[in-house]
């Protein structure tokens, strides 16, 4: 009788037996076959977050001693007496369209937005100071910020990031101002606190402020021409002056800009320029392939990584990984202990049969093979209703998931907003923060490729399994064998 022949035969006579060892391999390959399924899933949307998301790395003027120049030093006047003030300005090469060109020949590098800002006051024609909408409590007395607005142009290859990150929506009136040289965006509460229309008129005005005393009169007549609203909801809203609140913002075009700031401040180029990369994993390897183009003369300019919204999430969708991970390992070695010892228990019972069949000249070798051959037949069903059993249970437990991950995103997205705190003076310290993205779903499918990998790694892990279990049988003589017997 061949080893197939006596291994089916003995399967079939302990039904017991083999109903026990047939759950135990199913429970541990479906839950494997879960936690894989799952993971692969996990990893898809990191990518499809990644990709909706992008990433940015933020390219600025370097403001180092050796690209600055020394002005008229400031005169100032406050409670604590007059003195003077050590005034500069940038004297560097300007970061420009040229600069933008290079960069963006760099593959991995889908889109840019350039970047002015200023910080005037919002008026009638007439010189009549608007209404603007409040900041922290420690700007509420002060004269200087009751009226200060931050007027932004941004030139880029989609337009407005804020519009195209779904952060603004347009109510009234086009998005762009590129094409409008005097036309101007505003928030509606902007509008509705001083009764603005599309076509009203403003003046943007510049002027002596005690932190630039020395700074020259100026103005831009501006028409209201589109108002937007706010879809997401800007967490330090409160934290800065009124200026940095985004229905504050008003956004101009940008030669307008860019000829009024040259005047002015004789300041030529952008204040900084975002670079969207479309993998934020990648983000590391093009900044640094960057760095190494020659035709940009790095010491006037710097870079650093800017990817907020995908670190947010990045650490949540490491840990879930990490998480799937370790729990298919823990899954894998207790299934297999587990496994090991109920077949050394069952091998114990076995011994009369290993005598008769050494009696009858079989080796020790077929002994063993014929035990790997009944747990493969059982092994071969088990996987196989596993294919089906975790695709039950394997979308609630992914749901479980990403509910569990998406918490922990709204934990460490959390930030500190203290109204009193007094800014650093880092332009990155003011940029809007919003909550965390989050994981809507996981669209989880077990695969062919991920059954395979079930079919092949439990096999081997039940034959594995066999060959410690048969160790003590092993290591008998058939003469010990037999005495056992009796």
């Amino acid at each position: 009788m061949n080893i197939c022949k006596r291994a089916y035969l003995y399967i079939s006579r302990k039904l017991g037996k083999t109903l026990i060892l047939f759950l135990i391999l199913l429970a541990i390959s479906t839950l494997v076959l879960t936690g894989l399924s799952i993971r692969e899933a996990s990893d898809t949307a990191a990518l499809n977050l990644r990709q909706s998301l992008g990433g940015i790395f933020i390219m600025k003027p370097a403001l180092i001693p050796d690209n600055m120049k020394k002005l008229e030093d400031i005169t100032t006047n406050d409670e604590k007496g007059s003195g003077k003030m050590e005034s500069y300005v940038y004297d560097g090469d300007p970061l420009n369209d040229d600069v933008i060109k290079e960069v963006m020949n760099t593959n991995g590098i889908d889109d840019y937005s350039a970047r002015n800002q200023m910080f005037p006051d919002l008026k009638t024609l007439n010189g009549q100071g608007l209404k603007v909408i409040g900041g922290s409590e420690i700007f509420k007395n002060n004269p200087e910020y009751d009226h200060s607005v931050m007027a932004e142009a941004q030139a880029g290859t989609q337009g407005i990031t804020l519009f195209r990150n779904d952060v603004l929506k347009m109510l009234e009136g086009s998005k762009s101002v590129e094409d409008k040289l005097h036309g101007a965006l505003i928030s509606k509460e902007l509008a509705d606190l001083n009764g603005l229309k599309i076509g009203d008129e403003i003046v943007l005005a510049i002027g002596p402020k005690s932190y630039d005393p020395n700074l020259k009169k100026g103005s831009l007549k501006l028409k209201v021409t589109g108002i937007f609203a706010q879809v997401k909801q800007q967490e330090n809203a409160m934290k800065w002056s009124p200026a940095y609140r985004l229905e504050n913002r008003i956004f101009i075009n940008s030669k307008l800009m860019e000829d009024f700031t040259m005047k002015h401040w004789n300041a030529a180029g952008y204040d900084r320029v975002y670079f969207r990369v479309n993998d934020p994993a990648k983000m590391k390897e093009i900044m640094k392939k960057l760095k190494n183009n020659n035709n940009i003369n790095w010491k006037y300019y710097s870079i650093e990584p800017g990817d907020g919204d995908y670190q947010k999430v990045a650490s949540s969708l490491k840990n879930m990984d990490s998480l799937l991970t370790t729990l298919i390992g823990i899954i894998i070695v207790i299934g297999m202990a587990i496994l090991t010892l109920i077949l050394t228990m069952w091998m114990k019972s076995r011994i009369h049969e290993t005598g008769i069949l050494l009696s009858i000249g079989i080796s020790k070798k077929k002994i063993v093979l014929q035990h790997i051959v009944e747990i493969v037949i059982v092994a071969v069903f088990a996987f196989g209703v596993s294919f089906f059993s975790s695709q039950m249970i394997a979308q609630g437990i992914g749901n479980k998931i990403v509910q569990q991950t998406n918490s922990q995103m709204e934990v460490s997205g959390t930030k500190d907003n203290n109204q009193n705190e007094i800014p650093t003076g880092d332009p990155d310290d003011f940029e809007p923060t919003f909550s965390a993205p989050k994981i809507t779903e996981l669209k989880i499918q077990v695969s062919p490729s991920n059954l395979l990998l079930v079919y092949s790694f439990g096999t081997l892990i039940a034959v594995f399994a066999v060959g410690i279990s048969s160790i003590p049988v092993l290591r008998l003589k058939p003469k010990e064998i037999m005495s056992k017997m009796s």
